[in-house]
């Protein structure tokens, strides 16, 4: 996993996407990107999408370009990594997007992942370390 990780970084080096309002972001948790469409659509710019259930690459790829999807667990997520690639001029903001799946939250979740509320500490883990400009969260 930790060289598929370098390798998913590497592929970021070189993009420029500039956002004409100056706003960039990311998600984390972010399945097939509902939340990315939707800034996307707002005129912010979504540079990637990162969540742990790589089938969602394809269709997150397709209805969300140019930003890209990073198969990665966000419990091992830092903020160089978040980052990676991202080069933010002097008034340029940037936004943290979090969708966490509701299943561990829901009264009616039949399906309760071990650790999964974890990744609301991963996520409050993540504002601490890359203070971003706007957080997002949203379950």
């Amino acid at each position: 996993m930790k060289h598929e990780r370098k390798s998913q970084l590497r592929s970021l080096e070189g993009r420029l996407v500039i956002s004409p309002m100056g706003i960039y972001a990311a998600e984390i948790m972010c399945g097939i990107g509902g939340a990315t469409r939707g800034f996307l659509d707002a005129g912010i710019q979504v540079l990637r999408g990162f969540d742990i259930d790589g089938s969602c690459k394809k269709t997150y790829e397709e209805n969300n370009k140019p930003a890209n999807f990073l198969h990665w667990d966000i419990r091992q997520l830092t903020a160089d990594e978040l980052l990676a690639g991202t080069k933010l001029n002097a008034g340029d903001k940037f936004a943290l997007i979090a969708c966490a799946p509701c299943q561990p939250f829901s009264r009616a979740g039949v399906k309760k992942p071990k650790n999964s509320k974890s990744l609301v500490s991963a996520l409050a883990d993540l504002i601490r370390e890359v203070k971003p400009d706007f957080v997002f969260a949203e379950k």
